[in-house]
């Protein structure tokens, strides 16, 4: 139970970016929330009204229904505008508003940068101790990985990791240091940076020994669907990662939105791929990954 300390540090938030709902969801700061987006996970959609929807490509935001929650702070990104809205455009919106409402921009471009978005949202809710304990759990999680490969004698494996299909693009932003610290090295990968299109001739020349199919959005069902096309592309059946069987579609929400412990999880499900001698599967949870049939 709250003591009357707690209770006036107490803050409320809008959250219209779906990693930091579930980081408050994960730090167990769900009482905070009092909006949320339509892309937000169900468990938030379910405890509190959907603020922001994405139509046709249009953001419509409830801005007279946050007038009247009047939170503490509406947490936002200016990172991605294809199906989030930016900070920009959401302080257009709340321009009019007669009591101004602190916006709160998390924009993390590497795996440190994310943990540090955590303590920042638990820092903005009056709760510092919280995301402390959560990102020392993480980094916990973090040094086993490395610490069972520093057990092992390993080669670190060649990865392609392609967050997007058609066209192909390169992994970025913090999914480069997953593979790293997950045993594994993507030489085509920008560490830091936006996920950009590429040839598929530098995948061919790059000769990933594991294949990772990701796209952002999308279900590991859509992707398989997708992925059909790269096997009409040249030099796809010489490629060495469908040679070995090592191709695989793996869920999106463990590597391209940035909640600490989905990036985490992600971390440790590419180690069992990477490296499974070392990290093997117990079968048990849901299914994170599927073996594309190259």
């Amino acid at each position: 139970m709250r003591n009357t300390l707690q209770l006036a540090m107490f803050r409320t938030c809008v959250s219209l970016l779906p990693a930091a709902t579930q980081m408050i969801l994960d730090m167990g700061l769900a009482d905070s929330l009092r909006g949320v987006t339509h892309f937000c996970p169900p468990q938030a959609q379910k405890r509190c009204p959907v603020l922001l929807r994405i139509q046709d490509g249009q953001a419509h935001l409830q801005v007279s229904t946050i007038q009247e929650l009047q939170p503490d702070v509406i947490f936002t990104q200016s990172t991605c505008q294809a199906c989030l809205m930016d900070e920009e455009e959401l302080k257009n919106q709340l321009v009019g508003m007669a009591e101004p409402v602190r916006t709160l921009s998390l924009d993390p471009l590497r795996l440190e940068e994310v943990f540090g978005a955590a303590l920042q949202i638990a820092d903005a809710l009056g709760w510092p101790e919280q995301g402390k304990a959560y990102v020392e759990a993480l980094r916990r999680r973090v040094d086993q990985i490395s610490a069972c490969l520093q057990k092992t004698p390993f080669s670190r494996c060649r990865v392609g990791f392609l967050e997007w299909l058609d066209p192909v693009f390169h992994a970025g932003h913090w999914i480069p240091d997953q593979i790293c610290l997950a045993g594994g090295v993507d030489p085509l990968a920008k560490p830091g940076q936006k996920s950009e299109p590429i040839p598929w001739e530098s995948v061919v020349a790059s000769d990933p020994e594991v294949l990772l199919l990701s796209p952002c959005g999308c279900t590991m069902e859509e992707i398989c669907e997708a992925a059909h096309g790269l096997r009409k592309l040249r030099g796809w059946s010489h490629l060495r990662a469908v040679r070995a069987k090592r191709v695989y579609v793996v869920e999106p929400n463990l590597y391209t939105q940035p909640s600490a412990s989905s990036l985490v999880e992600g971390m440790e499900l590419l180690a069992h791929l990477l490296h499974p001698e070392v990290f093997p599967h117990d079968g048990n949870g849901p299914t994170r990954f599927i073996r594309f049939a190259s």
